[in-house]
């Protein structure tokens, strides 16, 4: 919602959410707590409101080259790809299908592609049995995480994460 009136608002595209490389990160880093995740999401967020208010600042990240960016990015999504390869002899008749159509459905329709599959993949591993009972359906509640600010975290995380969120940024 906020993204549509924002964009409406400005009528410049606007996207408020975190970047799916930027989300991807996170998994992929390993050694740090609950607590100093949230810490660096809110570093992180603080650089992010300093680059739109700051002009120095987003030339500086506007410089960035489109290859650094993109090796960037390929080196976060590498890791998911090497996990989907490893796990192709735990289940061959239901992994090499998907991803023979991701890449044949990228071919013609790149946006629908990861869709198809996820879709595909739920469909084959429910109509083989795969899929366990579902719990019954209950409220999920707010629980309070204090960040906790390490510069471990600041480093490893934070800046990472906010480099990675701008540079997927320039790219598009």
């Amino acid at each position: 919602v906020e993204c549509l009136f924002l964009s409406w608002r400005t009528k410049m595209r606007v996207i408020t959410a975190w970047s799916t490389p930027g989300l991807a990160l996170v998994p992929a880093s390993s050694g740090f707590s609950m607590g100093e995740a949230v810490g660096a999401y809110i570093v992180t967020g603080v650089l992010l409101v300093a680059t739109g208010l700051f002009g120095p600042l987003t030339r500086l990240i506007s410089r960035i080259p489109a290859s650094v960016a993109s090796g960037m990015l390929a080196g976060i999504v590498v890791t998911f790809a090497i996990n989907a390869m490893k796990a192709i002899p735990a289940d061959p008749l239901l992994i090499l299908p998907l991803i023979a159509a991701f890449f044949v459905i990228r071919l013609f329709n790149p946006a629908l592609s990861v869709l198809a599959v996820l879709v595909g993949g739920g469909l084959a591993a429910f109509l083989t049995g795969r899929v366990g009972g579902l719990p019954a359906p209950e409220l999920s509640t707010l629980t309070f995480i204090a960040p906790h600010f390490t510069a471990k975290a600041i480093i490893g995380l934070a800046l990472p994460l906010y480099l990675v969120t701008m540079a997927s940024q320039n790219l598009s």
